[in-house]
């Protein structure tokens, strides 16, 4: 009374109801194809059950394993945990400080007056004596000097210009060395004149003021001590 015809998906048991071939499912219908492979198995409707690790749901084609940097959506994409770059990758580490934050990249973006880009390690505040460079280094403003401290001012004058550390290098005929506030002599027709307290005569280029201890030698500028 049953009529059961044996097919590629299916056999005949002894009351001819159908029993399906091994990877065919839906019970006596045995209309659906399931094989099992290394992204999923197969349940009893032939649907795929989707193996550790597999995305997404009934399809198992995506391969994504949590990791320190990430975990996975349903569709089987990258979802970054806290502090790892760029989306869907998470292969970069950045985490904000004091002194940068973080772009869509993980690159470190410099926070005000750290320095260089990308590192900002260097910290560069410019003020009314300095600018900064690209890698963090004071540049002295005119007129300021001593390296990288730009703490000396000097403004060259008609009497001395400045060195390096911002010293005073007397002019031609300034003195003493460092103060350069007046010339030692002036001329008259026979030549140099000494201003008072230089010496010697003609020459003008020694400084000797007379104390209560010494008087100076106006041939040489020797110190005469009084008796």
């Amino acid at each position: 009374t049953v009529l059961c015809d044996e097919t590629s998906r299916n056999t005949c048991n002894d009351k001819g109801g159908k029993v399906c071939k091994v990877n065919y499912y839906q019970k006596e219908e045995c209309t659906v194809f399931c094989e099992e492979t290394s992204s999923y198995s197969c349940n009893e409707e032939g649907g795929k059950v989707c193996k550790a690790n597999y995305y997404p749901e009934e399809e198992c084609t995506v391969f994504c394993e949590e990791t320190s940097s990430y975990t996975c959506n349903e569709e089987g994409g990258k979802v970054c945990k806290a502090n790892y770059y760029p989306e869907e990758e998470c292969t970069v580490f950045c985490e904000e400080t004091s002194s940068y934050t973080c772009n869509e990249e993980g690159g470190k973006v410099c926070k005000a007056n750290y320095y260089p880009e990308g590192e900002c390690t260097v910290l560069c505040d410019e003020t009314s004596r300095n600018t900064c460079n690209d890698k963090g280094g004071k540049v002295c403003k005119v007129n300021y000097y001593q390296k990288e401290e730009c703490t000396v001012f000097c403004e060259e004058t008609s009497s001395y210009s400045c060195n390096e550390e911002g010293g005073k290098v007397c002019k031609a005929n300034y003195y003493p060395e460092g103060e350069c506030e007046t010339s030692s002599y002036t001329c008259n027709e026979g030549g140099k004149v000494c201003k008072a307290n230089y010496y010697p005569e003609g020459e003008c280029t020694v400084l000797c003021d007379e104390t209560s201890s010494y008087t100076c030698l106006h041939c040489d500028s020797a110190l005469i001590p009084l008796l």
